[in-house]
């Protein structure tokens, strides 16, 4: 797969690590006066790369999380931003209820009012997912379900590209970690253009909240 609109963006910034690091060593020597052989500099620069590539491999990777709870695929004909467009003017933080059943549930709860959304016929993914297709359908287990807690702008913020790029899209799935990660994962159209993810933290529920 390739990573067309990633990969600009990350020579880019390595660059900036490097040039950054060359400059500080320079105002470096010439503050002293030395005068090191090409060779030591040479070295010295060689250093600088490898050390700016372990920055960026350290602070730009995606977050390491555990493997997701619920994973659904968004339906392209019902979009969630402009339902989560009103529910962020009623409500700081939205609940999202999952189920590998094909269900979704956005939930918000005010004073003395809850509003709750329902998206069913939703395509379950279980590529990477903790429940395999097999525990799925079987008979004698519930699906897998979750429960996560948002900021409601936050989640709105990542749905824009419904509004404005959704015809360059392919496919997009919500894939839900309990008490760690709400990710959402956007495959564009056509395939082998790339992808681009979206990794919102949630707000700690306590066993009572999520039942």
């Amino acid at each position: 797969m390739h990573h067309v609109l990633v990969v600009p963006l990350m020579y880019t910034t390595l660059y900036q690590c490097v040039l950054c690091a060359r400059q500080r060593c320079s105002k470096f020597l010439d503050a002293r006066g030395w005068d090191l052989p090409i060779s030591f500099l040479c070295k010295l620069t060689t250093f600088f790369v490898a050390f700016s590539l372990h920055l960026f491999c350290r602070y730009h990777l995606p977050p390491r999380i555990d493997l997701p709870d619920v994973q659904l695929e968004l339906p392209a004909e019902r979009p969630l931003r402009p339902v989560v467009e009103r529910l962020r003017t009623i409500s700081p933080q939205i609940f999202l209820e999952g189920s590998m059943a094909g269900e979704l549930t956005l939930r918000i709860d005010g004073d003395g009012a809850s509003i709750r959304i329902f998206y069913s016929k939703l395509i379950p993914r279980f590529e990477d997912c903790k429940t395999s297709a097999e525990e799925n359908n079987n008979g004698d287990n519930e699906p897998a379900r979750c429960t996560i807690k948002v900021d409601s702008k936050k989640l709105h913020a990542c749905l824009q590209w419904q509004a404005t790029m959704a015809r360059s899209v392919s496919s997009a799935v919500l894939c839900m970690v309990e008490n760690e990660m709400l990710v959402l994962h956007i495959m564009l159209n056509p395939g082998d253009v790339g992808f681009f993810t979206y990794y919102v933290p949630v707000h700690f529920l306590s066993p009572d909240q999520i039942d």
